[in-house]
């Protein structure tokens, strides 16, 4: 049983290990797939399906290929196709 989550991950991996021990999701945002994003793309790739969640954080942290501009929940496959 979760006990929430930790929006918009932007830590290391020892802070996801942490998190996940204690019981709650880590969810990732449009920041993952970001060109210089590589250590946080490695990370969710290690973070257990069980665990990860993916949001967009709307209007907020437009995913590649809309960075800069407004954030709209049909982006979130852009962040999806990133994991």
């Amino acid at each position: 049983m979760s006990r929430g989550v930790l929006h918009c991950f932007s830590g290391n991996m020892e802070m996801a290990e942490q998190v996940m021990s204690m019981g709650f999701y880590i969810s990732v945002a449009g920041p993952v797939t970001f060109r210089k994003a590589k250590g946080l793309q490695e990370i969710a790739a290690k973070i257990p399906d069980d665990y990860l969640l993916v949001e967009t954080d709307a209007p907020y942290l437009s995913p590649e290929p809309f960075r800069g501009k407004r954030n709209e929940p049909a982006y979130i496959m852009h962040t999806l196709e990133q994991l």
